[in-house]
């Protein structure tokens, strides 16, 4: 029982010393839709199902601590995809345990905050699209 015990924890050890030592996955963009109505793919499309069937599907899929339950940050050749949720407190949470988690370099990253909102109507009309640089 001993030497299973100790076996364990040698693989234990092995195995958080291996994620220790892992490159963190260098990430070009950062796409940051608000919501997707269905299914990521094959389905009537939101705001992230575009981006995912151009950019991630078929990669590599990462739950993300303190993110919604259920929201994966998608991942395939250095693009990256996480919906955050609508307002600016989701997308401000999200982003924020996106960025905290260390098995990603963010370092050279753009990020892409985008979807659909409204606007006051002293500053807009239906039809007018505001495209926002800072």
């Amino acid at each position: 029982m001993k030497k299973l015990l100790a076996l364990l924890v040698a693989a234990l050890l092995i195995v958080c010393a291996s994620l220790a030592l892992a490159e963190p996955v260098a990430i070009k963009a950062l796409i940051l839709p608000k919501f997707e109505s269905g299914e990521m793919a094959g389905d009537f499309p939101g705001e992230a199902q575009y981006y995912y069937e151009g950019y991630c599907m078929g990669g590599e899929e990462y739950d993300i601590v303190g993110g919604f339950e259920g929201n994966k940050l998608y991942v395939k050749d250095g693009i990256a995809l996480y919906v955050t949720g609508m307002g600016k407190v989701n997308t401000a949470l999200s982003l924020q345990a996106v960025l905290m988690d260390n098995r990603f370099d963010f370092s050279n990253a753009y990020i892409i905050s985008t979807g659909c909102a409204g606007s006051a109507i002293e500053y807009g009309v239906m039809g007018d699209v505001f495209v926002i640089t800072a």
